[in-house]
């Protein structure tokens, strides 16, 4: 009789399967569906580049990104309120530090005017 050196993971990965089956069912339809789609509908059944585990890494990052950005342009947001949502993050941002800055302000008791203090190394925007 052989046994796999993996024999006892696999016995618990099993039970842990046995276990949580409803879990398990809902990442299946998360998680497998964008795998179908690239391997079965866009033909990437296999990895392009043979050259070792970065350049696999990479070329299946690329195919990732182009499902995503697929998935993004056909979405109900639409590319246009995309664009002014990406810029509205933008500028959200930039307030949020000019907010920091301005907190960094002191001020003078005796005649209560405010020192703005700006600092030349801090990215503003």
């Amino acid at each position: 009789i052989q046994r796999s050196q993996y024999t006892q993971n696999i016995q618990d990965n099993a039970k842990r399967i046995a276990q949580s089956g409803a879990l398990y069912k809902k990442r299946q339809a998360l998680v497998e569906h964008p795998y179908g789609t690239i391997k079965r509908q866009w033909g990437f059944d296999h990895i392009m580049t043979k050259r070792g585990i970065k350049a696999a890494s990479a070329d299946f990052g690329l195919i990732a990104l182009a499902y995503n950005l697929r998935r993004l342009f056909n979405s109900k947001i639409g590319l246009h309120q995309l664009i002014v949502l990406l810029f509205l993050k933008k500028y959200i941002k930039a307030f949020i530090r000019l907010k920091k800055a301005f907190t960094q302000c002191t001020t003078k008791n005796t005649d209560h005017s405010i020192n703005f203090v700006f600092n030349p190394n801090f990215n503003y925007f």
